[in-house]
């Protein structure tokens, strides 16, 4: 209810508030009309009652087919008609507009058919009116300051009105390029390292086993993060070695650490089980667009917030593309949900036991969040003019020395889902594939002797490369953070 409001709240209240502020002038100006046509008649002999006729009805009715109104005021009159006619034609559509999302938000819910199909075209939509919005916005208030000056204090401010155009155009060309930034094909800049098949023949077989058994796409390049995730996608990376285009499966070299292989191989079939049987579709032609949706979303945050007429200006599309965003991400997040628990059930159905499924995820929960201890060090580091050589091995010995207790605390922190999450909790995974919380924990609460990380050949030169680009990335940022700011 509350994104309900807030949509209502900004796009209702501004063009409220400039309609109500041209009706005062308006107003002025029928009074004065009434007053110029009374004495046109009187000199003429005529008397006439035109307390009752607004300064429309006087121009269009009585007295504009005859030329006998005055024409100035006529037309002053005229453009404060359509200004509310556009102010009250955006009114109705926004309000159209919110019922129609909403509505089709509900309808998406649980049917990723429907949301493939409605996503992109409201997204249209939402531009379209974003942009029709924005110019009634600027139409209207230029309309209502003109004539509210002119009306009650006989002069006009021109660099105000000047203010307000310019702040409307800019505003319309960020919104052009939002939207582009919304269709344009995604680029991930990351720190990636790529893992060839020449070098890493182990890791590819053990990948293309796992691919085999699912039925599932082979992708075309495998990356390894010195972070904490493991993914499968086909956004375009741009790797410190350079781009990569296709199917990307990217894996964790520090969770290598502390996953066994069969654990591996479970995380590796979950991944891909995305590009399998009916979620090829939806991961290809969902997400791409959805993301661009989502960096508009920011770029138009971030440009409203540069300065006052920016924020003016752009602040009813904001609140557009929040609505719409904040309305399908609920129907997103619901199936995603759906999709990782179906993913679940693939890798654990194809690729290994049910309770090697629940240790994988019990690990990932658990040890996870251990990496920020590594780049805590690894800024100590750089204030005592110390580089970590290996990321990975740091990670591990903090893993081996990790109290219990946190990582059950670990555990515990997504187990209340929010509406807009797309992964299921680690409650609902676990029930999910039939095995309790006590059995997981057992499992998954053990490191290996053996790490999964013993089928990537030159582990350790790999992991010290990586860690190399992770510091040069950190020390960048590192030294910008000690920066004044001016």
């Amino acid at each position: 209810m509350e994104k309900y409001i807030r949509i209502l709240l900004f796009l209702f209240v501004p063009l409220l508030l400039a309609a109500g502020i041209v009706e005062l002038a308006n107003r002025k100006y029928d009074t004065g009309l009434r007053q110029t046509v009374s004495a046109m008649a009187a000199e003429q002999g005529e008397q006439a009652d035109f307390s009752s006729l607004t300064g429309w009805q006087l121009c269009r009715i009585a007295y504009a087919e005859t030329g006998e109104a005055p024409e100035e005021f006529c037309r002053d009159i005229t453009w404060m008609f359509w200004a509310k006619i556009v102010a009250g034609l955006m009114l109705l559509g926004s309000g159209l507009y919110v019922l129609l999302v909403g509505w089709l938000g509900r309808c998406c819910r649980g049917n990723r058919k429907r949301l493939l199909f409605f996503f992109r075209p409201v997204i249209y939509l939402t531009a379209l009116l974003a942009g029709l919005v924005l110019l009634a916005n600027v139409l209207v208030w230029l309309v209502a300051l003109f004539y509210i000056q002119a009306a009650y204090w006989d002069r006009v401010f021109v660099k105000l009105l000047a203010l307000v155009a310019v702040g409307g155009l800019i505003g319309l060309y960020l919104l052009v390029q939002a939207l582009w930034y919304a269709l344009k094909a995604p680029v991930l800049n990351v720190t990636d390292f790529p893992l060839p098949e020449s070098t890493y023949p182990k890791l590819w077989e053990l990948v293309r086993q796992v691919a085999h058994k699912l039925k599932a796409r082979m992708p075309e390049h495998i990356v390894a993060g010195m972070d904490v995730s493991f993914y499968a996608t086909e956004v375009k990376h741009v790797t410190p070695l350079g781009p990569l285009d296709g199917e990307i499966l990217h894996i964790s070299l520090p969770l290598c650490r502390v996953l066994t292989q069969q654990e591996l191989e479970f995380v590796i079939g979950h991944e891909l089980s995305h590009f399998a049987g009916d979620d090829v579709k939806y991961s290809t032609r969902f997400y791409p667009i959805y993301t661009g949706a989502s960096r508009a979303l920011l770029s138009l945050r971030e440009q409203s917030q540069q300065n006052l007429p920016y924020l003016l200006a752009l602040y009813p599309a904001v609140q557009l593309f929040s609505f719409f965003m904040a309305v399908f991400s609920e129907a997103e997040a619901e199936i995603s949900r759906l999709r990782e628990l179906r993913a679940d059930h693939m890798a654990q159905e194809y690729v290994c036991t049910a309770l090697q499924a629940a240790s994988a995820l019990v690990k990932v929960h658990a040890y996870a969040p251990l990496f920020q201890e590594v780049l805590s060090y690894q800024e100590e580091g750089f204030q005592e003019d110390k580089i970590l050589l290996n990321l990975c091995s740091i990670y591990r010995d903090i893993a081996e020395q990790c109290p219990r207790e946190v990582l059950i605390q670990n555990m515990e922190m997504d187990n209340d889902t929010h509406p807009t999450d797309s992964h299921p909790s680690l409650r609902e995974r676990l029930t999910s594939l039939g095995v309790s919380r006590t059995e997981a924990e057992t499992a998954g609460l053990q490191l290996p002797q053996q790490a999964a990380s013993s089928v990537i050949e030159r582990l350790e030169d790999t992991e010290k490369e990586l860690s190399d680009i992770s510091n040069y990335v950190a020390y960048q940022r590192y030294l910008a953070s000690l920066k004044p700011v001016s």
